[in-house]
């Protein structure tokens, strides 16, 4: 929203909300927050915002579908952004990595300047042996596909 005027250049962002009004996204989950809005003029600024600012941004596109048409929407504006799928990483994105490497590798990877789409896979990938909240996910996914209607 703000990235004009504080001239960033760069972004990482993990499974963003960058808008909770409908016409942009239909998402129920923010109905009752559009009523508290003071400024309705403030809702469209981050399509104004600096679009050659370059990023990364990493959504679940499984456990919140949502998130993949969050990444999608802020992609049609920022088209310098990659996006980066982290299949039940669960929301935000982040916590399998975080539930079984914590967020030293995360934080190690921006400061020594690798924070790239590989490395960020290798670590997603190198997660879902070892953690639990990859291992629900997954079980949460297959229990909902075994009792979805057959077609």
């Amino acid at each position: 929203m703000f990235s004009k005027q504080l001239r960033l250049q760069k972004i990482m962002a993990f499974s963003p909300v960058v808008s909770i009004f409908g016409d942009d996204i239909v998402d129920n989950r923010f109905k009752t927050f559009q009523k508290y809005i003071q400024n309705p003029d403030i809702r469209n600024m981050w399509k104004d915002g600096n679009h050659d600012m370059q990023g990364v941004l990493c959504f679940d596109p499984t456990t919140h579908p949502i998130d993949r048409t969050q990444a999608r929407l802020i992609n049609d504006h920022y088209k310098r952004f990659q996006l980066i799928a982290m299949p039940f990483g669960g929301h935000p994105c982040m916590q399998m990595i975080k539930d079984a490497m914590g967020f030293k590798p995360i934080q190690d990877l921006v400061i020594n300047d690798q924070f790239q789409a590989y490395n960020l896979r290798k670590l997603h990938r190198q997660s879902k042996e070892i953690s639990s909240v990859y291992k629900k996910r997954i079980e949460h996914h297959v229990l909902l596909k075994s009792k979805a209607p057959k077609s």
